[in-house]
């Protein structure tokens, strides 16, 4: 029996089970039930896994064997909360394939000519490729969910995006209400503005608030104008800007036709996987502590190893 035999299933095991775990997660955000907070550090572990199943594994048949289980566990787990049509899921399996074991083959690559390894500079390679790969197949399965919603993601989702943002805002923008109803959000606008003007603060308190409010109610019909749609005093600004997007999206979908989904899905991926770069940093970071860890602890180990290498040349 090899060495490491059992220690090497040990690993492609936890790679196939977060790999399930993800394929579960991603199809719960899609359908509004997980956070984007909770679904990337699942991914991030999945890929770490994955580049470890790939690192120790020297034979070419078998890595492909393990990236076919691990489509098949993700396509799996995904369609557990809802079906896609099967000609999708092949495209999708056919982008994971492709990705992973393109991704295999460039830490074999690199691998086999250095001398001294960089773990963080193997897990790289793999995860970067292993990303675009599984990427590609969320953005190709989510598809017919895009037909049956105003936008790409729920709107709980959008919600909690929004919710994310403006408390980042907040600290640029003090004071004002972003996170509140469009009335309390224009009110304090106004309050910004008329701040320091010494002939407004000289008027009578209740009639200070009298002019905020009819000021406000001004804006929120201005705005609501030039948008055109539907603004009430008492929406949440996030709903505003849900349904104003949502009716952007409806007008581009009109004009577009069937190419729309189309240039929507390379818009998604194109935004995403920018994002994702820090992401993959960040799982190859992680998998080089946990490599560290594993030779601490002997489960892992560098060896030396000689060779003799041909050469070409004139004579």
């Amino acid at each position: 029996m090899p060495r490491g035999f059992w220690k090497l299933i040990a690993l492609e095991l936890i790679a196939l089970g977060l790999t399930a775990w993800m394929g579960r997660w991603l199809a719960g955000y899609l359908h509004g039930g997980i956070a984007l907070a909770w679904l990337l550090p699942v991914a991030g572990a999945t890929f770490i896994a994955h580049a470890f199943a790939s690192v120790f594994n020297p034979l070419r048949p078998r890595r492909i064997i393990v990236a076919l289980l691990q489509i098949i566990v993700f396509l799996l787990a995904y369609l557990s909360l809802g079906g896609v049509p099967l000609s999708l899921a092949s495209w999708a399996a056919a982008a994971v394939l492709v990705f992973s074991v393109w991704g295999d083959e460039a830490l074999w690559a690199e691998l086999q000519n250095r001398l001294r390894l960089s773990f963080i500079s193997l897990a790289h390679r793999k995860i970067a490729r292993a990303l675009t790969g599984y990427l590609l197949a969320g953005i190709i399965l989510s598809m017919p969910a895009w037909q049956d919603q105003p936008l790409p993601i729920p709107e709980s989702q959008f919600r909690s995006f929004y919710e994310s943002s403006v408390r980042m805002a907040g600290v640029l923008f003090p004071g004002v209400k972003l996170d509140a109803t469009v009335g309390a959000f224009a009110e304090s606008v106004i309050r910004k503005q008329v701040q320091g003007n010494g002939g407004f603060e000289a008027l009578p308190g209740d009639v200070r608030d009298a002019q905020i409010r009819q000021a406000a109610e001004t804006m929120i019909r201005d705005a609501s104008k030039n948008l055109d749609i539907p603004i009430e005093h008492s929406m949440r600004l996030a709903d505003v800007f849900y349904v104003y997007l949502a009716k952007s999206m409806a007008t581009w979908k009109s004009r577009l036709g069937g190419s729309f989904t189309l240039i929507w899905a390379m818009c998604v991926f194109i935004f995403l996987r920018g994002l994702g770069t820090l992401l993959v940093w960040a799982a190859a970071l992680a998998g080089g502590l946990c490599y560290g860890i594993m030779i601490a602890f002997g489960y892992a180990s560098v060896a030396g190893e000689s060779a003799v290498r041909e050469k070409l040349m004139l004579t």
